[in-house]
């Protein structure tokens, strides 16, 4: 490798070669700088000076995004194994038996089989030692133990999808061993992705299935009669069914002139004997009811408007949005509408008409109502989620209601009853919270609170059996939370301890708004005594002026 060399020359005399050198330091001039006078008058001579300094090591502080591992789960079905590869257990029952006896005479098979059974002896032994059936601590009092409110995420189900969308809806499937997701960016009508899953409880790393929507799918809803079937409420207004056997794609959907003009919000399955009945509710203010059988058009519908508007005539533009809707299976022909404007409608298709549909109509919130839900035991009590509280009615006082929470500094998004704990109330809120309400524990507050995201929580669905609870955020993860026991079942004094509290709480109100009555017609009553008085002294005034004429 070619290396280039600094040379410096220097001559000197051949006498001067190997002399020792001398140096000295003289001054010499390298530059001169002129003073600026200008300058100079503007020089401040600082006393103290502040400075800072920093003694350690600077560190930086690079957020970096690592590599996702996508997993996917496999197995095999063992169920008969053991066997040589030659041998077809199976079909050859000949061969497998020759194959048996040839190692039952072999001497490995003596000896595995002398060292199993020493164990096993060992093992009977010790009870039959010991009476197992016993009990040996009949005389100690039991005391029940204090067990603590506690919960624990197992899985988070995420969408892996670039396009962030938000889990609008879930739903469990009738087995419980899986669950569906509706994912839709609710800023956008005309998303680019359209994607919903099916997930298994079990294999949070990919979903179980895809389905494959027309369009941004709103709600998913399975037929709790048949787990294969399953109804979504796309953006576009119409209303998709699927069956989960044959692909992700719907196998029919409903025609845009028969359906919705806005975002379909809820779809529910009604009882029927035939088992093929479900209803939509849509932001276009009406509710349709179809037959799986014939989805050209609606077999019958309700225009939720005033009773005054439904009177005179049907305009959709006089219809209040539809929100939330409640459907009580034990009770076909009752069900509860909550509407955008905080309208609560109790309605009934007993009646033909559209007018007599709507017996009865509660303004409960002051914005959107989100949730509505039936107690899974006292039927005729249902809560209302909405703006910044929760509300619990009955339908024997449609006034007011007859249990609240206090209001929230966030608002909330939505609310269900726990299907196995008669008395526990799950509400989601916008900063990433779910509360658990014990009623007949304590109003004050929740008595279980979980912070589970700092995205808005936007759904929550409880497993039929009460254990594990799942709720979809705003950034499409879902998160599925098992709770405690106590929290899960109730004991024996919970039923009728929430009866008396319904019951109490029930007359209370009553009371209340006999009182409010009395006061009121008092006050009327006091009101007509003043005009008379006034009447009376006009006319005094008036004789005794024609007196004087």
């Amino acid at each position: 490798m070619d290396q280039n060399w600094t040379r410096y020359m220097v001559m000197c005399d051949r006498k001067d070669i190997r002399q020792a050198t001398n140096f000295q330091e003289e001054n010499e001039v390298q530059a001169t700088l002129v003073g600026n006078k200008a300058l100079a008058k503007q020089y401040e001579i600082q006393n103290p000076v502040d400075r800072g300094t920093q003694s350690t090591r600077w560190i930086l502080n690079t957020p970096v995004w690592t590599v996702h591992n996508r997993l996917v789960h496999t197995g095999i079905t063992h169920v008969e194994g053991g066997w040589p590869k030659e041998i077809d257990c199976w079909r050859d029952e000949e061969l497998m038996t020759r194959y048996r006896r040839k190692q039952e005479k072999s001497e490995a098979y003596v000896q595995q089989m002398r060292g199993l059974t020493r164990t096993m002896d060992h093992a009977i032994m010790q009870n039959n030692a010991c009476n197992i059936y016993q009990n040996y601590f009949e005389d100690i009092e039991q005391h029940e133990l204090i067990e603590q409110f506690t919960s624990k995420t197992v899985h988070v189900y995420k969408d892996y999808l670039e396009e962030k969308r938000s889990c609008t809806y879930i739903c469990w499937s009738d087995e419980g061993n899986h669950f569906a997701s509706a994912h839709c960016n609710i800023g956008q009508r005309r998303g680019t992705t359209t994607d919903c899953y099916i997930w298994d409880i079990e294999h949070p790393n990919s979903p179980l299935q895809k389905l494959f929507p027309p369009y941004q799918t709103r709600c998913l809803e399975y037929n709790f009669k048949d787990s294969t079937q399953m109804a979504g409420g796309l953006f576009s207004g119409q209303v998709a069914l699927w069956d989960i056997r044959a692909s992700g794609t719907p196998v029919e959907t409903t025609q845009r002139e028969a359906s919705h003009n806005d975002v379909v919000t809820r779809v529910l399955w009604t009882s029927s004997k035939t088992t093929n009945e479900f209803l939509s509710g849509s932001t276009d203010g009406r509710i349709l009811w179809w037959d799986t059988r014939n989805l050209s058009e609606p077999y019958d519908y309700l225009n939720l408007a005033p009773k005054d508007v439904q009177a005179r005539e049907e305009d959709p533009r006089h219809c209040f949005g539809v929100s939330a809707v409640e459907f009580e299976p034990t009770m076909p022909n009752k069900y509860t509408v909550g509407t955008e404007n905080g309208m609560i409608y109790s309605c009934s298709r007993k009646y033909k008409t559209p007018a007599d549909k709507i017996q009865s109509t509660i303004n409960a919130h002051t914005g959107p109502i989100y949730s509505v839900e039936r107690n899974p035991l006292f039927i005729k009590n249902y809560i209302s989620v909405g703006d910044w509280q929760t509300k619990i009615w009955t339908e024997d006082c449609k006034d007011n209601p007859i249990v609240w929470t206090k209001e929230y500094a966030v608002q909330l998004t939505c609310g269900i009853w726990s299907p196995t704990r008669c008395s526990l109330v799950f509400i989601c809120r916008m900063d990433g919270v779910m509360d658990a309400w014990d009623v007949i524990h304590r109003l004050d507050g929740p008595v279980l609170r979980l912070k589970l995201s700092d995205a808005p929580l936007w759904s929550v669905r409880v497993h039929k059996a009460g254990k594990l609870i799942a709720n979809g955020t705003d950034n499409g993860a879902i998160y599925l939370t098992e709770i405690s026991d106590n929290l899960t079942f109730s004991s024996a004094n919970d039923k009728p301890a929430l009866s008396g509290m319904l019951e109490r709480e029930m007359r209370r109100q009553r009371l209340l708004e006999a009182k409010i009555k009395e006061i009121k017609l008092k006050e009327k009553e006091l009101e007509r005594e003043r005009m008379r008085r006034h009447l009376r002294m006009d006319n005094a005034n008036s004789i005794e002026e024609e007196e004087k004429d």
